[in-house]
C-alpha cells in the first residue's frame, strides 16, 4: 500500500479511537477531532482493529476488489441504458485497462474508494434497489461530503418521479453524516463546515491567517500545489530577502500588494508562541483583517481575473491533466512513445467526456442522465470557480461518470447517422429495370 500524507488526519483518528476511545488524529487545536470525515476510516479501522498493521493490506485488497466490481457495475449501468453489447464491451474495456481508473487503488486515500461508490450509487439509482441507494450514499457523504450533488440531484430526480419511498430513503441516508455534523458543531462550539481543516485552536499551519492567504490567493491562482510551495517557502524563510525571492512566484500585478503580507505571515509563523498565547491570537487577527481588506480590493480591481481567468485556467489545468498518478507513468515511462500515446489518449476521453456533459442535456429519451450531467457540470463549476486551487485527484471521483456519459454520447452519435443514412437510402430513387 502507499502510503499518503493524509494519512495523518484520515488514520490516526480511527486507531486512536481502538486505543484510548476518542476520534482524533495526533495534532493539537479542535480540528483534531472533525478534520476528515470518517467514513474511510471507520473503514480502515475495521481492518485495524483485528489486522493491527496488516490492515493496510486488507486496505489494499478491499480497493481492488472493489475496482473489479466497479467494471462489473459500470458494464451492469450500460446495459440498463440500453447501450448495445458491442459498445457496453468498448466502454467497459476502457474502464477496466486505461490506468486512469485504477492508479489510486493502491494509495491509502479516499480517491482508492470513491469512483466505486459513485458507480454504486449510480447503479443503485438506476436500478431502483433501494438498499443500495441507502447504502452507497450514506456511504458518499461519509467518505467525501464534497460529493453531496449526487445524493441531491438523486432526490429532485425521485421527487419529480413523485417516487416518494425512494425519496425518503434518499433523505435517511444523510443521517450519519447529519450526526457527524452535529458532533463537530457540539465540540466547536459552532458550524465548522463540511471541509473544517482550519481553526483558531490549532497549532498547525492550518489556522485563521492561512485562510485568509488562500481566500487572497484565489483571485489569481488556479494551482493548489503552487500555492503551498509558495506557503511552506514564506513559512522556512530566513529574512524578508528570501521572502521577496519568493513572492516573484506571485504574478506582477499582484507583487507590491502581497510582498508585505508575505512578510508579515513570516513573522507570524516563526513566533515562538505560534497559535497558543493571547499576544499571538490577537496579531493574527488583525493580519486576517488587513487580508481580508486587500483581498476585496483587488478583487474589485481585479474583477476580469476573479470571475473569468482564474476559473478558466483551473478548468484548463484539471481537463488537460492525464489523471495517470502512478511513479511510472509519472517518471519510469515518461517520453517513451507508447507513454505519450496512453497520456494524450488519457486527456482526450477525459475531454471528450466532459464535452459529453454538455451533449447529454439534449438527449430525450434519457431522462436520469440528463440530471446526472447536469450535476457533474454543477460540481465542475465548483472545483473551477468557487474551489479553483485544486489538485489533480479532485477529479478522480468524476472519471467513470465522464466515461459513462461519453458512452451514452457515442451511442446516441452512432444512432444519429444510422438513422440519416437510413433516410438518405429512402429518398435514392430505384434503378431502372
Amino acid at each position: 500500500m502507499i502510503e499518503t500524507a493524509d494519512d495523518a488526519s484520515y488514520l490516526s483518528p480511527p486507531k486512536n479511537f481502538i486505543v484510548n476511545g476518542v476520534w482524533a488524529d495526533n495534532s493539537v487545536g479542535l480540528s483534531r477531532y472533525y478534520q476528515r470525515p470518517p467514513g474511510y476510516g471507520m473503514i480502515f479501522g475495521v481492518f485495524y482493529f483485528f489486522l493491527g498493521n496488516d490492515a493496510f493490506i486488507a486496505l489494499k485488497v478491499l480497493q481492488i476488489i472493489c475496482f473489479f466490481l466497479s467494471v462489473f457495475l459500470l458494464g451492469k449501468i450500460l446495459r440498463l441504458i440500453n447501450m448495445t453489447q458491442k459498445l457496453t464491451l468498448v466502454f467497459t474495456g476502457i474502464f477496466a485497462l486505461l490506468p486512469i481508473y485504477s492508479g489510486f487503488i493502491y494509495f491509502s486515500i479516499t480517491e482508492g474508494i470513491t469512483p466505486f461508490l459513485v458507480i454504486f450509487a449510480i447503479y443503485s439509482n438506476l436500478s431502483a434497489n433501494k438498499t443500495q441507494t441507502f447504502v452507497s450514499l450514506a456511504l458518499i457523504l461519509l467518505v467525501r461530503p464534497q460529493l453531496l450533488f449526487i445524493p441531491s440531484l438523486f432526490l429532485m430526480l425521485s421527487l419529480i418521479r413523485k417516487e416518494y419511498k425512494m425519496s425518503a430513503i434518499i433523505l435517511i441516508s444523510g443521517i450519519p453524516f447529519m450526526f457527524w455534523m452535529f458532533r463537530n458543531t457540539m465540540i466547536a462550539g459552532e458550524f465548522p463546515g463540511i471541509h473544517p481543516i482550519y481553526s483558531d485552536t490549532n497549532q498547525s499551519l492550518y489556522r485563521p491567517g492561512h485562510r485568509a492567504l488562500t481566500d487572497l490567493f484565489r483571485i489569481w491562482e488556479h494551482d493548489g500545489e503552487h500555492f503551498h510551495s509558495i506557503i511552506h517557502g514564506i513559512c522556512a524563510a530566513q529574512n524578508n530577502e528570501e521572502v521577496a525571492q519568493i513572492a516573484l512566484e506571485v504574478p506582477d500585478p499582484f507583487r507590491s500588494r502581497v510582498v508585505p503580507i508575505l512578510e508579515a505571515f513570516n513573522v507570524l509563523y516563526q513566533r515562538k508562541d505560534y497559535g497558543r498565547s493571547i499576544a499571538f491570537k490577537q496579531l493574527e487577527s488583525k493580519f486576517v483583517y488587513t487580508v481580508d481588506a486587500i483581498r476585496n480590493d483587488l478583487r474589485k480591481e481585479f474583477k476580469f481575473d476573479f470571475y473569468v481567468k482564474t476559473p478558466v485556467n483551473s478548468a484548463v489545468y484539471l481537463l488537460s491533466k492525464s489523471q495517470l498518478n502512478l511513479f511510472v507513468f509519472q517518471e519510469t515511462f515518461r517520453g517513451s512513445l507508447l507513454m505519450e500515446l496512453i497520456r494524450y489518449l488519457s486527456v482526450l476521453i477525459i475531454n471528450l467526456g466532459a464535452v459529453s456533459c454538455v451533449y447529454v442535456l439534449f438527449i430525450r429519451n434519457h431522462f436520469s442522465l440528463r440530471w446526472i450531467a447536469a450535476g457533474v457540470l454543477t460540481y465542475f463549476c465548483y472545483l473551477f470557480f468557487f474551489q479553483r486551487m485544486n489538485e489533480e485527484r479532485y477529479l478522480t471521483p468524476l472519471l467513470p461518470v465522464l466515461l459513462i456519459l461519453l458512452a451514452v454520447s457515442t451511442s446516441n452519435f452512432l444512432d444519429f447517422l444510422r438513422s440519416r443514412k437510413d433516410n438518405q437510402r429512402s429518398r435514392d430513387p430505384l434503378p431502372l429495370l
